[in-house]
């Protein structure tokens, strides 16, 4: 029993050992030379035959094998050439490896040295290391899940397959691509110390399957053609040097992750993505088509040149320091701060949806297309930037229900279009030149300073919100749809602001003519100051704060001035008046208390007591019309009051003369009303 076992071991292990060979097969058996006839074995057909002559291209397959490490010292030509796993090839001549009709290299194992391999057919390279300087002229195979380590330039002057593994760039490994590198799947080309691979002029590059990312972790530089058909290649942390080609699939991405270069031959193509999310140097005018999307993610776009999208062009976060020309459609989404240090200009259609927009020194914004702000964002002044909306623009916030701000100094050429919440400029100069259209229940607010300059139109349904100084140089006219609200701050300016809607006054100073036609509301507890003309025309309800009229500040009232509440209307020192129009009527229709004026009033039309006390301190009341006196209201004169011709009493309620009281036509008071004199002097 003992013995058969013995018999079919050895049958099994001559079986074994001859599986696959054919008559004239080499394999190496110890550490050798490759001329030293030693080094081998022949296999004849049957058996492996000691010491025959060093093999050459006529023979069939030579394997070495790991029994000590084989040197070419002098120049070698052979086919069939394979290194096993663990086996080593030294080479410090030329090694030229025919092309034969099967594989004509395959290395697992090791080749290294000073010398040249020569491959005039086709390599597969599963795994193991590739030390020596190697062309390839047919078809290469870079196959398996194994890695393979790359110590010397690898010359493609055929076909690369990479399909499988990682190709690991040692110290001095190199890749010079003439031919065509075909990646067949999502794999990494990994950098230690090597690197990197040049595309050649006649050179692609391409990826070809796999749906994930190929990692390109060396430098590479690309004269010819990169192609992304499927998948992505990511430039993960290295340069990338473009000057050649790069053509996108559809649905297929070429991203930068590390530090690319675009030169002036660069050509982009297809209509995938390129995604840009590392440090982008621009070198020249480079064109994207239209077909294309660019993807700014990261990192900083910079250079001396430019960037001209003429497709679809995203911006989720990053810095943009290269001039930057949109033509298609943009997009700025994602709650991520954009930085911007040079100019950019919109000529398509512009969405911004998320994140800040921190314009630096350089930068600028200029808007001929649309430019559409659909939540409450924030564009924020880094140190000199600006926005400009040319006439051919439209500047538009259509959604947020709150505030976008506009911290940058801003242009207004073409329109500014605000459809939801609150658009507020917080600049130190925003010029308006042209239209601000706002739909209720939409504001327009201005934190900042505002010039309205050139043909400044103001429309809409919505609210014009004055908070802070505004400079009026060009007569601003709104329509009877608009709310013009002032609450703090100074308008000024040699030119009239007519409201022709409703005028909400509730703080700050007017120091431009102000003409308000249709329905005013002066409310709150704070001081209203004029230091120019108003005019109205219509309709004020004065409920609260005092009016104080400094140098210049005059009112002339052809409406209904309808004080509510006990006021002041005061002298500021600069001796500003009230005219009543033989139109306009000034009454006290509230108020159990006394409204005071302070300054110079004349009345030519009706001024009516319905409620309290409306008292005179002024230096000057010139009565030409009608006061009307209605019980329990009292009209009382402290200090001079003129009574003219014209001058008409009425009502039944209470007129008190305590002061100087010039009577210079005849004026009579009804039965029902009560005069009470009780000091001063009355004459005429």
């Amino acid at each position: 029993m003992k013995k058969f076992l013995l018999i079919h071991v050895v049958i099994y292990f001559i079986a074994l050992n001859s599986q696959g060979q054919a008559a004239g097969d080499y394999r190496s058996i110890a550490a050798g030379d490759w001329s030293n006839s030693a080094t081998w074995q022949r296999f004849n057909g049957t058996v492996w035959i000691g010491s025959p002559p060093a093999p050459t291209a006529s023979d069939g397959v030579i394997t070495i094998q790991a029994t000590g490490t084989v040197t070419i010292t002098s120049p070698v030509t052979a086919d069939q050439l394979v290194i096993i796993g663990g086996a080593t090839l030294d080479i410090s001549s030329t090694l030229t490896i025919n092309d034969g009709p099967a594989t004509d290299l395959t290395l697992n194992g090791t080749i290294s040295g000073s010398g040249t391999v020569v491959v005039n057919g086709s390599m597969d390279w599963p795994s193991g290391s590739m030390n020596v300087n190697l062309t390839v002229a047919g078809t290469s195979s870079l196959s398996s899940g194994s890695t393979k380590q790359l110590g010397n330039t690898f010359k493609n002057n055929g076909t690369i397959i990479w399909s499988g593994g990682v190709v690991q760039f040692n110290a001095g490994g190199t890749i010079d691509n003439v031919g065509v590198f075909d990646n067949s799947f999502d794999g990494t080309l990994s950098f230690n110390t090597g690197g990197p691979i040049t595309n050649e002029l006649t050179g692609t590059f391409k990826k070809s399957g796999g749906t994930g990312n190929t990692n390109l972790n060396v430098p590479m530089t690309n004269h010819g053609l990169v192609q992304v058909m499927t998948g992505a290649i990511n430039n993960t942390a290295n340069s990338f040097a473009n000057d050649g080609q790069l053509d996108i699939s559809a649905l297929a991405t070429f991203n930068n992750g590390g530090t690319m270069s675009f030169s002036s031959l660069t050509t982009l193509t297809g209509n995938g993505t390129l995604g840009l999310s590392g440090t982008e140097n621009l070198n020249a005018t480079i064109t994207s088509p239209s077909t294309l999307k660019d993807s700014v993610g990261g990192g900083t776009l910079m250079g001396t040149g430019e960037l001209d999208a003429n497709g679809s062009f995203l911006w989720n976060v990053g810095t943009i320091a290269a001039v930057c020309k949109m033509s298609g459609t943009s997009t700025f989404p994602t709650g991520n701060t954009k930085v911007l240090s040079a100019a950019m200009t919109n000529s398509g259609a512009l969405t911004w949806s998320g994140g800040s927009i921190q314009i630096n020194a350089g930068g600028i914004i200029t808007n001929n297309g649309t430019f559409d702000n659909s939540f409450d964002g924030f564009l924020f002044d880094g140190g000199g930037g600006s926005v400009v909306n040319s006439n051919t623009g439209t500047y538009r916030k259509t959604g947020g229900t709150l505030t976008s701000t506009v911290g940058v100094p801003m242009t207004n050429n073409g329109t500014i279009d605000v459809l939801s919440g609150t658009m507020n400029n917080t600049s130190s100069n925003f010029v308006n030149n042209a239209n601000i259209d706002i739909t209720s229940p939409a504001t327009f607010s201005n934190s900042g300073t505002m010039i309205f300059a050139g043909s400044t139109n103001i429309s809409g349904t919505g609210t014009l919100s004055l908070t802070s100084t505004e400079n009026i140089n060009t007569p601003v006219t709104t329509p009877n749809t608009l709310t013009v609200a002032k609450s703090s701050g100074n308008m000024s300016g040699a030119n009239a602001f007519t409201v022709n809607g409703t005028f909400n006054w509730m703080g700050g100073t007017l120091s431009a003519p102000c003409i308000a036609n249709g329905t005013s509301n002066f409310s709150t507890g704070s001081t209203k100051t004029l230091a120019n003309s108003l005019t109205n025309n219509g309709t004020v309800t004065w409920s609260g704060g005092t009016i104080q009229f400094n140098s210049g500040g005059t009112m002339s009232n052809t409406g209904l001035f309808d004080n509510n509440f006990d006021g002041v209307l005061s002298n500021g020192g600069g001796g500003g008046a009230i005219t009543n129009s033989n139109t306009g009527t000034f009454r006290k229709s509230a108020g159990t208390f006394t409204s005071t004026l302070q300054l110079q009033m004349i009345n030519n039309g009706i001024v009516e007591v319905l409620s309290g006390t409306l008292s005179s301190n002024s230096t000057n009341f010139s009565n030409n019309g009608t006061i009307n006196v209605t019980s329990p209201g009292t009209f009382n004169n402290a200090n001079v009051m003129n009574f003219g011709a014209g001058s008409i009493l009425t009502g039944n309620g209470i007129l008190t003369l305590n002061a100087t009281e010039n009577i210079n036509s005849i004026l009579s008071a009804p039965a029902s009303m009560t005069v009470s004199k009780s000091g001063g002097t009355m004459a005429g």
